[in-house]
Formats: structure tokens, C-alpha cells, sequence
């Protein structure tokens, strides 16, 4: 009697039921995850321009490296074969 029924939530079935349960309650759940959706994302965005300033940093040194060997080597300094 019940095997139908369970076999029914299985499949397809169990995807509309689930679908169905999210828009009768989704505005509910919304409304009170709203305050952790936005909390997530501000902490992404601080983690991300974290990462940028970082990045910079790194690529502004290695820059920095690379105009100094290039000026070693064009002057043909010893310190250009190493």
C-alpha cells in the first residue's frame, strides 16, 4: 500500500513535492535567512579585497625583481649570469 507511495517521492514526484514546499515557505525562510545571505556576502567581499591588495602587493615585488634583473642584464652586470 505505502510502496506506491514511497516509490512516488523517489522519483519525479519527490522533486515536485520538494519544489512545492519551497514556494509555500521560501518567502518565510527568505525573509530570516536575508540576514545571513547579506552577512556571507560582506564577508566575501572583505575576503576578496583582502586577496586583491594582496595580490597587488606580490605582483608590484615581482615587478620590482623582474625591472631590476632586466636592468642588471642590459648593463651586463656579474650578477646577471646567476
Amino acid at each position: 500500500m505505502f510502496e506506491g507511495i514511497l516509490d512516488g517521492i523517489g522519483g519525479l514526484s519527490g522533486w515536485a513535492l520538494a519544489a512545492g514546499v519551497v514556494v509555500i515557505a521560501g518567502p518565510a525562510v527568505a525573509r530570516r535567512l536575508r540576514p545571513v545571505a547579506k552577512g556571507a556576502i560582506k564577508g566575501y567581499l572583505a575576503l576578496t579585497a583582502q586577496v586583491r591588495d594582496a595580490s597587488e602587493g606580490a605582483r608590484a615585488s615581482m615587478q620590482d625583481l623582474v625591472n631590476e634583473a632586466r636592468s642588471e642584464n642590459a648593463a651586463g652586470s656579474p650578477d646577471s649570469r646567476a
